[in-house]
């Protein structure tokens, strides 16, 4: 008896079927998914308003996808604040405080004058309350949107222009 392959209907990969893994989803398309992240921590612009942390790659790319799965809508709004008429230290002080009561990963977006607190939400596979695999290719989408946008190249340049893991890590051992 054959099993019968599910394709992605939005990026057309097949699909793990769930009685093997127990994860319908692309494991391609979430290695690109991070992949992503990778790459938008490494180039992103030292002028934008929004940084990460240089000195922990790992910590970093953490801080990047939250920013960014927040700036997609992946999340949960846990309060939003007003600035308007507000000094830039009395903001950032609001904005500090906001994020130390919604937690470690809640990150903040200002727009429209307001300070919007959010937790970004889950990319883990569906079984462990993650999205679906299309609704999680549509993350992705966004994602790669807002990353192309703010670093001002093709996804595919900034893939191919990012050292992977691997390479970094035959770097580091070369110094040393």
């Amino acid at each position: 008896m054959s099993t019968k392959v599910e394709c992605c209907p939005a990026c057309g990969v097949e699909l793990i079927p769930p009685e093997h893994s127990g994860k319908p989803r692309s494991y391609q398309q979430h290695k690109r998914f991070f992949g992503m992240i990778r790459a938008a921590y490494f180039h992103w612009p030292e002028g934008y308003s929004v940084q990460f942390n240089k000195l922990d790659r790992h910590r970093g790319e953490h801080e990047c996808r939250m920013w960014l799965l927040a700036r997609v809508g992946h999340g949960t709004l846990a309060g939003s604040v007003p600035v308007l008429n507000m000094s830039e230290v009395a903001a950032r002080r609001l904005a500090t405080e906001c994020l130390r009561l919604a937690g470690a990963d809640a990150v903040t977006i200002v727009k429209g004058g307001e300070i919007k607190v959010i937790i970004p939400g889950s990319i883990a596979f569906e079984d462990n309350g993650g999205p679906s695999h299309t609704e999680f290719c549509a993350i992705s989408d966004k994602v790669q949107t807002v990353i192309e946008e703010v670093c001002g190249a093709p996804m595919d340049q900034l893939l191919s222009t990012t050292p992977s893991p691997s390479a970094r890590r035959v770097q580091r051992q070369r110094a040393a």
